[in-house]
């Protein structure tokens, strides 16, 4: 895994896919909590040692969503620190999981390898 390209790979079409990425982690705290309502995240850390924000989330919140996306941002979303090192991975519940990705405690501004499974719920 850690040697495919950045990019997308097709799982099962729209249903499940895969998102090889690299992202600058930003300092914890600044990250802003998202949700999603069609899809599951499973996050997997390649390279790098990632703190994701995760907290529950009502999804009567108020607030700007995109559906075409599957992506909203709640700012005021309450999130505490999850630490995924490579070998771990997080399963993020789509509408009730509010999750604010690639940040970090210790390392902000190194670059983090990573993958994003997206699986339909």
């Amino acid at each position: 895994l850690t040697k495919l390209p950045n990019g997308r790979y097709e799982l099962d079409g729209d249903d499940a896919f895969a998102m090889v990425q690299e992202a600058t982690l930003k300092p914890w705290g600044s990250g802003r909590p998202e949700v999603h309502r069609e899809y599951f995240d499973i996050q997997l850390p390649l390279s790098g040692e990632e703190t994701i924000g995760v907290g529950a989330f009502d999804p009567k919140t108020p607030g700007a969503f995109d559906e075409e996306k599957d992506i909203g941002f709640y700012d005021d979303a309450p999130i505490e620190p999850l630490h995924l090192r490579p070998g771990e991975f997080a399963i993020l519940h789509p509408s009730t999981c509010a999750h604010a990705p690639c940040c970090s405690e210790d390392a902000p501004g190194m670059t983090l390898r990573k993958i994003v499974i997206k699986i339909r719920k």
